[in-house]
């Protein structure tokens, strides 16, 4: 049976990742899915009074500057348990900027932030600018507290759209034979997202400052 190291970063279904999600929505307790096992496992405790705001996991098939997958939230209240994998679409990403001990050298830790892939649930925000300005705070915040907790130096450098959370899946392939597929429907996407906002209006995808 095909398992997680064999998923595709992208679903059948045009614009739609395969979120893998280590940690549910609610939970102190952080899990983290290890390829040698094949099996997720208990990597850590929040602090008393912290918990997880949505579910927490890793885009299948990518490495991101640090080392590990692509992160991503998946902004919803459905139940999503550890294990779980959630056709997803990405509507944007929080810039980070992370130090491990500090003193050794500052890498990008970005948060993708995405939702499920659901036909007929309009009630989903459908770009990150969409959400309540205090709810992504409070994301940043809580990304910020966590790290800092484990040691890490940690600073939130911007807010960016679909289109270069897109452009960061791109980058992170590890597959040399689905790198080209996945780069010519990511430029297809981008192509659409747009046309969708010059139909809207003027609207730059530069990085929102941290507020």
């Amino acid at each position: 049976m095909p398992g997680i190291a064999e998923l595709p970063t992208l679903s059948t279904r045009e614009g739609i990742v395969y979120a893998v999600i280590e940690t549910p929505r609610g939970s102190r307790a952080k899990f983290k899915y290890e390829p040698e096992l094949g099996l997720f496992t208990l990597h850590k405790a929040l602090s008393l009074g912290f918990s997880y705001p949505y579910a927490f996991g890793f885009i299948a098939n990518t490495k991101a500057e640090d080392g590990d997958p692509l992160d991503v939230l998946l902004v919803t209240t459905l139940d999503t348990p550890t294990g779980c994998i959630v056709e997803a679409r990405l509507i944007g990403v929080i810039e980070i900027e992370q130090r491990d001990d500090g003193h050794g050298p500052i890498v990008r830790n970005d948060r993708l932030i995405a939702v499920p892939a659901l036909e007929h649930d309009d009630r989903q925000p459908q770009t990150l600018e969409a959400m309540p300005s205090r709810e992504v705070d409070d994301i940043e915040a809580f990304f910020i507290a966590s790290a800092e907790r484990d040691g890490k130096e940690v600073k939130i450098i911007g807010r960016r759209g679909a289109e270069h959370a897109l452009e960061l899946v791109g980058k992170a392939q590890i597959k040399p034979e689905e790198a080209g597929q996945v780069a010519a429907e990511i430029d297809m996407i981008k192509g659409k997202i747009a046309k969708t906002a010059a139909k809207a209006g003027p609207k730059s995808d530069e990085p929102e400052p941290q507020r």
